[in-house]
């Protein structure tokens, strides 16, 4: 089965000077985990999980393992207002997993295990978006087609 039998085709996408209020926004109105940032071009150029945001809150490394304890974490939380100003360029991956839509459904599935993802970018050959595969679509694909679940 391939990749483009389980994607789904409602793009919902981000332009990289997008405020990460915005983004917060769209993820939490839209139920969704991962926007594409996409360029002049239209070509994919940064990938923003909810993750890329969750991580500007955490101390960096070096303060971590100094002292965990001295660590203000009410503080933490309140960073929130400054980190929501940032842009998409400013916390987006760059490096990010894909597949093509005529990619077997199983290697979009084994890049997302290996990455740690819940959902990859399906690009065309000009690296432009044309779908989203989530893990949950491929196991729906999988258990309706193999399992004759209705």
């Amino acid at each position: 089965m391939i990749v483009k039998k389980a994607m789904s085709k409602k793009i919902t996408s981000v332009k990289p000077d997008t405020s990460i209020y915005e983004i917060s926004k769209i993820l939490f109105d839209k139920h969704i985990r991962c926007l594409p940032v996409l360029g002049t071009d239209k070509k994919i150029i940064g990938i923003i999980r909810d993750e890329n945001i969750f991580s500007q809150l955490y101390p960096n490394y070096h303060e971590y393992i100094v002292d965990i304890t001295s660590h203000n974490y009410n503080q933490i939380e309140e960073r929130m207002k400054e980190i929501a100003k940032k842009k998409a360029k400013d916390i987006m991956s760059v490096k990010f997993s894909y597949v093509h839509p005529e990619d077997p459904l199983i290697k979009a599935l084994s890049l997302m295990i290996v990455h740690g993802e819940r959902q990859i970018p399906v690009l065309d050959d000009d690296k432009k978006v044309v779908g989203i595969v989530a893990k949950g679509d491929i196991f729906d694909k999988l258990f309706k087609t193999y399992l004759n679940a209705k």
